[in-house]
């Protein structure tokens, strides 16, 4: 036995799989959400649990919409979402969440359909990153610029000196349109 697997054996009582060390791993990176194929919440990693200020007991057993608005809940591309799942399909990109209190919560990940040996569908694990606070820095970035842009001139211009594009502003100072 290895250092490791001798330390791991001693505090755990078993030595640990390579398997199981490896899904450690990414449980200590990623929030991790397990669903039943229905949509009801099965388990959810500490990461994942602290980004949504739940406890697994407030969690487990509600459906997935739980974490939605009403209106993202009941959208047809909140149904398309889980239509693609049940017939198989992962899907990846920025999810909209909301956590205990309601409060707005990004994440960037992948929802992955798991099935049996036989192909059915029989659990789905979501795995996220928090992008929370680079949205709300990009969207701070955003109103600021749009903020500079109604009280200031703004021309683009290409390397050439063509220009590209220039604000309502810009040309009622210089008398353009």
């Amino acid at each position: 036995m290895d250092a490791h697997t001798s330390a791991h054996s001693t505090k755990t009582g078993s030595a640990s799989s390579p398997h199981q060390a490896q899904m450690d791993a990414i449980d200590k990176m990623l929030a991790r959400l397990e669903l039943s194929p229905d949509g009801q919440i099965l388990d959810a990693n500490p990461r994942f649990l602290a980004l949504m200020n739940y406890s697994l007991d407030e969690l487990k057993g509600q459906h997935h919409e739980v974490l939605l608005s009403r209106d993202e809940a009941q959208s047809p591309s909140y149904t398309a979402f889980w239509e693609a799942l049940r017939s198989g399909q992962p899907q990846e990109g920025e999810f909209h969440r909301l956590d205990k209190q309601g409060r707005d919560v990004w994440t960037l990940g992948t929802c992955s359909p798991i099935l049996d040996a036989q192909g059915k569908l029989i659990r789905i694990i979501e795995y996220a990153m928090d992008l929370t606070e680079q949205k709300q820095l990009n969207a701070n970035f955003e109103g600021q610029i749009n903020a500079l842009s109604r009280v200031m001139g703004k021309v683009e211009f290409s390397l050439d000196g063509t220009i590209l594009d220039a604000n309502s502003r810009f040309l009622d100072i210089m008398g353009y349109q």
